[in-house]
């Protein structure tokens, strides 16, 4: 499961493998066996690993909520905006959701 999680991330931010060795300051094959499963990571380079793929710990390892579809799309949709976009999307979901809730519910 780790093995997977650690592909998907990698994929997800568009990284090689080599980059993430780099960024950890491990030989590449010491990255390649963690994504095939033979080996695995310590917890302190586990906490690394979240920061470089912007990810909590739980959901690196897998302890995930699942959230519905359409809110992982929106997410991912925000995600490759840059910084001054993403600031101005964030603000109108967060209003759009309390009007929702102050008119709807």
């Amino acid at each position: 499961m780790l093995s997977e999680r650690l592909v998907y991330f990698r994929k997800k931010n568009k990284l090689t493998q080599n980059d993430v060795a780099y960024r950890l300051n491990v030989v590449r094959s010491t990255y390649t066996n963690w994504e095939a499963g033979r080996s695995e990571p310590d917890v302190s380079t586990l906490i690394k690993l979240s920061d470089i793929y912007n990810v909590s710990l739980d959901n690196l390892v897998g302890r995930t909520y699942r959230m519905p579809p359409q809110f992982e799309v929106i997410l991912d949709q925000i995600s490759d905006l840059d910084t001054e976009p993403k600031k101005k999307a964030l603000n109108l979901l967060v209003e759009y959701t309390y009007l929702i809730k102050k008119y709807f519910m």
